[in-house]
């Protein structure tokens, strides 16, 4: 990522808040925010979005998307506290969606798939459901985790990780089992090989921590403390070199050297930025607060 590289606002909505991001490709994204439901579409890179609006007014917290085929979860009804979630899938790159579960007492935070068949939902109240073929079912794991679940990354089919509320777990038989490795706060988690990570936690004392492991997540050396009221809120590992940070006010920061140093760039926004992805090592996106989206490439 170039140390001058320039970000441009390429979209703006006052009343959204924006959640997650992914991308297909260089040209066709998704975007999913907490406002009646919101999911927003582009086929040219961001240039034009398209706003769809889900059949409830739910939170929606994630999106992931294998080629055609995408999931969204959420939950909670916009401005209400009940807790509910919510599962739906698109097979035909967002032109409908269907409602594949509605979950009563959970609401739902991340959904991740490894590969074209294996993938995962989280949520609260140690909520891990899985699927094995593709999305088309999804059963709950009975993990005996408790804690509220932000993450999850695998590298293999075999050997993950997830984080939640205070805790950090492993896993070497592909969710099956689950053993806490660490007590912090680490809420996105990202590895290259079996020994390699970074973590970022957020909340209390630990705002705006990125570390990294060179042992598999046992132990963690801190490479960026941001202060507390400039806090880190999302970071995406590029590669083994490249990453890229967001957080409070706009802030950018960027490495090109595995987060041995974090420098920070110019931001054209300062709204709160809470998800950044990247395509590839040039073509990245971030979003917040009032429906912001920026890029650079």
């Amino acid at each position: 990522i170039a140390q001058n590289s320039a970000w441009s606002v390429i979209h703006s909505s006052p009343q959204l808040f924006i959640a997650d991001l992914h991308f297909v490709n260089a040209d066709t994204g998704f975007a999913v925010g907490e406002a009646q439901g919101t999911i927003l579409r582009t086929f040219n890179g961001g240039n034009n979005w398209d706003e769809f609006k889900t059949s409830n007014n739910s939170n929606l917290r994630s999106v992931f998307f294998n080629n055609n085929n995408g999931f969204v979860v959420g939950g909670s009804i916009a401005g209400g506290t009940s807790s509910s979630g919510l599962l739906l899938k698109t097979t035909d790159y967002g032109d409908t969606w269907e409602e594949l579960y509605n979950f009563s007492h959970y609401s739902l935070e991340k959904v991740y798939l490894y590969d074209d068949q294996t993938g995962f939902i989280l949520g609260t109240n140690g909520t891990i459901i899985k699927t094995i073929n593709g999305g088309i079912t999804w059963d709950s794991v009975h993990s005996g985790i408790t804690n509220h679940l932000y993450d999850i990354f695998f590298i293999n089919d075999s050997v993950g990780w997830l984080c939640g509320d205070w805790s950090l777990y492993k896993t070497t038989n592909g969710g099956i089992n689950w053993i806490k490795i660490q007590e912090f706060a680490p809420y996105e988690i990202y590895f290259v090989d079996e020994n390699r990570g970074w973590v970022f936690t957020m909340g209390n004392v630990f705002s705006g921590h990125i570390s990294n492991t060179t042992d598999g997540g046992l132990n963690w050396t801190l490479q960026l403390l941001t202060p507390f009221s400039n806090n880190i809120n999302s970071f995406h590992m590029i590669n083994e070199n490249k990453g890229c940070a967001v957080g409070a006010y706009g802030q950018i920061w960027i490495t090109n050297n595995s987060g041995e140093d974090w420098i920070q760039v110019e931001s054209p926004t300062d709204k709160h930025l809470f998800t950044v992805f990247f395509v590839d090592e040039s073509i990245g996106f971030a979003a917040g607060r009032n429906g912001i989206i920026i890029k650079t490439n």
